[in-house]
């Protein structure tokens, strides 16, 4: 079931109408673990089985670690191995297969033939989490199987987050009574209908000029897929965090509040502020969990650059068994590693302070750059595929495709609509989010909000590609 599709507006109005006006908390704590169980299990019920089975692990281990602090590594070991291994036979067993079979010739391991469960990333990550926290005694364990399972499979954020922490979302799931109101329903409605703007209108309007580019690298010439690149980075961008925004939303009209996973990141001045903006939810668990525990940057020069590679390249490879994205990932380590080097000098600080809206926009424009650069990998259908691309571009390289013209097919309207909505994008993405924005406009008649919301949607339903294509972060 797709955020995009109406079986999930008709399935979350029905959620609505039942968790907010449910008579008792129990009704209402068992509807959200029923909806959310239902959702997931829309796409294969088979898969409803690993989810349970996490929650389970890490319900038990959370309390284990609790009562009996002497063994408590070792339930903590448990749990990750669980956790862990179940997501590894199913998203990376047959890449390590491929990877045997390619370095020992004679060897023929054959595939485990399954359906990598969606979101599965997502929530494992999210169970782990609060299990280490539990460790760590930042956290106190849940006692409530029914609060636990609700936090582990939360339908809005559960199959492409944002990655929640227990601290924040499950209190909010045990309250006894919704918090829901008139400004939560409005602001909610708002970060919906801007997600499926960014989904529908943009991204899914995109992606078809980026698959013809990408599918066709050694026939493309070199500006046309620089411009497919460009396109791709806004492609992800609306793709993802139309997602998150549509999850935020949903959970904010029944009075839940989920963090923000972007913050608009192609603004960014530098590789470090970049990663405080694209991707939070992952960025902060990476940290967390495994750059601070390997030592982060209170050790040997030697090391630090050990633990920022280690972290990243992990980064990558959570988001796909395929090496392209272990580059995407070891790209960015390297990019942060040489900011570093040159903060260090006299010149990095002129660099990384710039004066004046032109050299601000200037090193924005620098740094998007590069960050294109190393979605080339991760869009990529192989690493040779990437360096091809990368040498082209860089090269100017001719195609028998020609130019930026027939990689938009000669269809203007399909520019014009491409390029207007990248405008309204780029201008609206600060302010639709704004608490201040949104107050202001609750304060206008009713009949006013009505028309606001119904052209929103008109603009969505007339302008919005609507074939059904799933999220990119499903995949992951």
């Amino acid at each position: 079931m797709l955020f995009t599709q109406t079986e999930y507006f008709l399935f979350f109005i029905l959620f609505v109408i039942v968790y907010i006006g449910a008579p008792h908390r129990f009704i209402r704590y068992g509807s959200l673990l029923a909806f959310s169980y239902y959702f997931y299990g829309f796409w294969n019920p088979k898969y409803l089985a690993l989810i349970i089975f996490t929650t389970f692990v890490n319900f038990l281990a959370a309390l284990w670690i609790e009562h009996r602090r002497e063994s408590s590594k070792l339930a903590l070991g448990l749990a990750t191995l669980a956790s862990l291994g179940i997501l590894g036979i199913f998203k990376y067993y047959n890449f390590f297969i491929d990877n045997v079979n390619l370095l020992a010739p004679g060897t023929a391991f054959r595939h485990l033939e399954f359906l990598l469960p969606v979101g599965i990333s997502f929530y494992t990550f999210q169970a782990l989490a609060y299990t280490v926290d539990v460790y760590r005694r930042e956290l106190q364990a849940e006692r409530n199987l029914l609060h636990f399972a609700s936090f582990i499979s939360f339908f809005p954020q559960l199959v492409a987050g944002p990655i929640e922490r227990a601290k924040n979302l499950l209190p909010q799931i045990k309250r006894e009574k919704p918090k829901s109101t008139l400004y939560g329903v409005v602001s909610g409605i708002h970060w919906i209908l801007y997600g499926l703007f960014k989904k529908l209108v943009v991204a899914d309007n995109i992606a078809p000029l980026v698959d013809s580019a990408y599918s066709s690298v050694e026939s493309q010439s070199g500006i046309g897929l620089l411009v497919a690149t460009y396109l791709f980075a806004f492609q992800i961008y609306c793709d993802f965090s139309g997602y998150c925004d549509i999850a935020v939303g949903s959970a904010r009209c029944v009075g839940i509040k989920l963090m923000e996973n972007f913050k608009t990141p192609y603004v960014s001045k530098s590789f470090s502020e970049f990663w405080t903006r694209w991707h939070i939810s992952l960025s902060r668990w990476f940290q967390d969990y495994v750059y601070i525990p390997l030592g982060g940057s209170h050790v040997s020069k030697k090391l630090f650059y050990r633990n920022i590679l280690v972290t990243f390249a992990l980064s990558g490879f959570w988001h796909g068994a395929q090496w392209t994205f272990v580059i995407w990932g070891i790209l960015h380590s390297s990019y942060l590693l040489i900011e570093k080097n040159i903060r260090e000098t006299e010149l990095g600080s002129r660099v990384f302070n710039p004066r004046g809206v032109l050299a601000k926009s200037l090193l924005i424009f620098v740094i998007f750059n590069f960050v294109c650069l190393a979605w080339v990998f991760f869009r990529a259908n192989s690493s040779g595929d990437a360096l091809l691309i990368v040498w082209k571009i860089v090269s100017f390289a001719s195609g028998s495709a020609g130019s930026v013209a027939l990689l938009f097919q000669g269809n203007l309207d399909t520019t014009y609509l491409v390029l207007g909505s990248l405008l309204a994008l780029i201008t609206m993405d600060s302010m639709i989010k704004n608490d201040s924005v949104c107050k202001f406009y609750l304060a206008f008649p009713g009949a006013v909000k009505f028309a606001v919301v119904f052209s929103a949607a008109l603009l969505i339903l007339f302008l919005g590609a609507h074939g059904s294509r799933s999220f990119i972060y499903f995949q992951f």
